[in-house]
C-alpha cells in the first residue's frame, strides 16, 4: 500500500478492520481515489471498472460537483439525496454524507452511503491501491466523453486531451497553445476572450471553428473556469454542430450559464441602487455622478422583469455596458446573452443570422443553421444599433416581440422562443419613425422602457474616476506600468468636452500609456501643433485620434494586424474590426512592415 494511500486512510480514520457504511474517496474533479469493498459490492462493480463519480451518480454532472465542492467550503459535511446507478443498470435512490478533508494542498471528499442495513455488513476491506493519483491531471470522466475535451492553463497551454480530441486533430496537441487550435471565436482569441468573459462559477457556450484534420469544423465550445487552491485553469468541451452530444446535460440546456449564486446577485443589485454610495463600480461601469446614478437606478428597476428595454445615447457612451448590467441583474442571468450588431451584418444575411435557415433555403445553405433568437431561447438577446435593421425585416422582429415566434428562412412553420430583448441605438428612433425610416409599431413596442445614456460632458465629475480606471485597464492590456499623470494633463482632460464620449477618453488614455517611456503617461500628442485638424481645445478630431492611435500601434508591431504581438492585441480589439478600420481610414499597412 502506498504512502499516499496510507495518509488518506489515516485522515479518513479507517482501516481494514473498521465496520462502516460503504464509502469512497473522491478528488475535486470527481475521480475516484479509493473505496472500501462494500462500496464496490453495493454498485456491483470492481476496482478496475469504477473510475469516476459520474459513472455511478447519473444525476450529477461536472459543474454540479464543482458547486458541491464550493458548498463544502462553508461546512465540513453535508447530507444529500441522489440517484445511484450500478453496473447492472439498476437505479436506486440513496442518502449520502459528503465530508471534505485535506492532505497537503490537495482537497478530497469522502462519499458515504447512509441508507444501508447495518446488520448485513462484514468487516470492510480497503482497496490497497490508489485508483487515480490526485497529482495526476488525467480526467477519467472526460476520457469517456463523446466530445473533444481539452484542459489548458492560464497561459493557454494545453495539458490534457481526450481520445476524441486526438482524433479531431489527427495528433496530440499537448503543449500547444489553445489559440493555435481554433479560428478566432465570437469572443476573439480563445484565451483573451475567456479571461475577459466572467466564466468563474458559470459555464459559457461560444460559437467557434476548430482546425481539425482533414478540414475545419463548425461548432461550439463550452468553457468552465476551475480554481484549485489558487491555481486557475480552464476546461473546454468542443461540440461539433452536426450531431452534437452532451454527456453531462441535455442538448437543450447547452447554452445555459449554470450555478449562479442568487445571494451575490441580490447583493450586487442592492449595491447598484444604494443612493448613498459614493463611488459605484459594476462590470466596468465606474461613476460617482448623481446624474448617472439616476440612469443606473432605472437599470435596477427594470432588470428583474422581462420588459423590453431600449437604450439610446450618443456613440461611445457605453450603451453595451448598460445592457450587460440589465442582463447581470436579471432573473435570466443564469442563461445565455446573445449579442448582435445590426449595423455590421450585410443586409442580405441578417434575416438568416437572426432567425436561422433550413438546408437548401438559398444558394450556399449547405446545412440547417439556428439563428441568434433560437440560440438565446430562455435567455437574453442584445440588438445593438437597432436603428440599422432593414425596414423589410422589422415586421419579423415585431412578431417576436408580440407573439414570441420566429420563422427560419425556408420554413414557414413558426418556432416559439422565450427571449428577453434589449436594444440600443444612437439614432432618434421616434424621429426616424415619423420620417418613415423605422416602423412606428416596432418603435412603440421597443420603447416600453426607454433608458437614455447621458453623454460624458453631463457627468464630468466622473472623469477623474474614469481616468484612473482606464489607466489600470491600459496597463493590463499593454503590459506597461504607468502610474502618474501630470497635473497639466489632468486639467486638460477635465476641460475637454469629449464628442466621442467615454470611448474617446479610453482611447486617449490608452494611447498615452503606449507612448509613455517611463511611469508617466505621455499626453504630448494632445497639444501637438502638427495637425490641421485640431479643434479649439487643442485636441485632434475623434477620427484623427483613432487613425493616429492605430498608426502608433502598427509602427510598434511592424505592421502586424492580428495574432500574438499584433496591433489588434495591444489595442484590445478584434482583428477583423481593426482591419476594417484600417481600410476605412485609408492606412497603408505596408509602410510599417519591415523585411526581415
Amino acid at each position: 500500500m502506498s504512502d499516499e494511500l496510507n495518509n488518506i486512510l489515516s485522515l479518513l480514520k479507517v482501516g481494514k478492520k473498521n465496520n462502516s457504511n460503504p464509502w469512497c474517496c473522491l478528488d475535486i474533479t470527481g475521480n475516484l481515489i479509493t473505496a472500501n469493498t462494500d462500496f464496490y459490492g453495493t454498485l456491483h462493480s470492481s476496482e478496475a471498472q469504477l473510475k469516476s463519480l459520474f459513472q455511478f451518480n447519473p444525476e450529477w454532472n461536472f459543474l454540479t460537483w464543482q458547486k458541491i465542492i464550493k458548498e463544502l467550503s462553508t461546512t465540513e459535511s453535508k447530507n444529500k439525496k441522489t440517484m445511484l446507478i450500478d453496473a447492472k443498470a439498476e437505479v436506486s435512490s440513496s442518502e449520502i454524507l459528503l465530508s471534505k478533508f485535506h492532505m497537503g494542498d490537495q482537497t478530497y471528499v469522502k462519499y458515504t452511503l447512509l441508507d444501508q442495513q447495518e446488520g448485513e455488513k462484514q468487516n470492510e476491506n480497503v482497496t490497497a491501491t490508489i485508483v487515480n493519483s490526485p497529482a495526476s491531471k488525467e480526467k477519467n470522466y472526460d476520457d469517456l466523453a463523446p466530445n473533444a475535451v481539452l484542459y489548458f492553463d492560464q497561459n493557454g497551454n494545453v495539458y490534457y486531451e481526450n481520445q476524441v480530441s486526438k482524433r479531431l486533430f489527427a495528433n496530440s496537441v499537448i503543449g500547444k497553445h489553445v489559440d493555435t487550435l481554433f479560428l478566432e471565436t465570437e469572443l476573439g482569441e480563445v484565451l483573451s476572450g475567456i479571461k475577459a468573459y466572467p466564466t468563474k462559477d458559470k459555464e459559457i457556450l461560444v460559437r467557434m471553428i476548430i482546425k481539425s484534420k482533414p478540414k475545419l469544423k463548425d461548432g461550439y465550445g463550452r468553457f468552465f473556469e476551475l480554481d484549485n487552491n489558487g491555481d486557475i485553469y480552464y476546461r473546454l468541451e468542443y461540440l461539433e454542430q452536426e450531431g452534437m452530444q452532451l454527456v453531462d446535460k441535455p442538448l437543450e440546456k447547452a447554452i445555459e450559464d449554470l450555478d449562479r449564486i442568487r445571494e451575490n446577485l441580490e447583493g450586487a443589485k442592492q449595491e447598484l441602487i444604494a443612493s448613498s454610495l459614493e463611488d459605484f463600480s459594476f462590470q466596468n461601469i465606474v461613476t460617482r455622478s448623481p446624474a448617472y446614478k439616476s440612469v443606473l437606478r432605472q437599470i435596477a428597476q427594470v432588470a428583474d422583469t422581462n420588459t423590453t428595454v431600449l437604450i439610446s445615447g450618443e456613440t461611445g457612451t457605453g450603451k453595451e455596458l448598460l445592457a450587460n448590467a440589465v442582463y447581470q441583474l436579471s432573473d435570466r442571468s443564469d442563461q445565455l446573452i446573445v449579442k448582435v450588431n445590426c449595423a455590421s451584418i450585410p443586409k442580405e444575411l441578417i434575416e438568416s443570422i437572426l432567425f436561422g435557415h433550413e438546408k437548401g433555403a438559398f444558394t450556399g445553405a449547405d446545412s440547417k443553421k439556428i439563428g441568434k433568437f433560437e440560440l438565446a431561447d430562455k435567455g437574453t438577446i442584445f440588438l445593438d444599433e437597432i436603428g440599422e435593421l432593414p425596414l423589410d425585416l422589422q415586421p419579423k422582429l415585431l412578431r417576436v416581440l408580440q407573439e414570441g415566434e420566429i420563422e427560419r428562412v425556408g420554413n414557414p412553420e413558426p418556432i416559439k422562443v422565450d427571449v428577453r430583448v434589449i436594444a440600443a441605438t444612437n439614432r432618434d428612433l421616434h424621429a426616424e419613425a415619423k420620417k418613415g425610416n423605422f416602423r412606428q409599431d416596432l418603435y412603440y413596442r421597443l420603447n416600453i422602457f426607454p433608458i437614455f445614456n447621458i453623454p460624458l460632458r453631463e457627468r464630468s465629475d466622473d472623469i477623474p474616476l474614469l481616468i484612473e480606471h482606464f489607466l489600470k485597464k491600459s496597463n493590463n492590456r499593454s503590459g506597461r506600468k504607468v502610474s502618474h499623470i501630470r497635473t497639466r494633463d489632468i486639467s486638460l482632460l477635465e476641460k475637454y468636452t469629449y464628442p466621442g464620449n467615454v470611448r474617446e477618453l479610453e482611447n486617449i488614455i490608452h494611447r498615452a500609456v503606449i507612448l509613455s517611456e517611463d511611469e508617466t503617461a505621455n499626453f504630448d500628442f494632445l497639444t501637438s501643433s502638427n495637425s490641421n485638424n485640431e479643434n479649439d481645445s487643442g485636441f485632434l478630431s475623434l477620427e484623427d485620434q483613432i487613425r493616429k492611435h492605430i498608426i502608433e500601434a502598427l509602427d510598434i508591431v511592424k505592421g502586424k494586424i492580428t495574432g500574438k504581438g499584433s496591433a489588434s492585441e495591444i489595442l484590445g480589439i478584434n482583428g477583423k474590426t481593426l482591419a476594417s478600420k484600417i481600410k476605412k481610414l485609408d492606412i497603408d499597412v505596408s509602410h510599417y512592415k519591415t523585411n526581415d
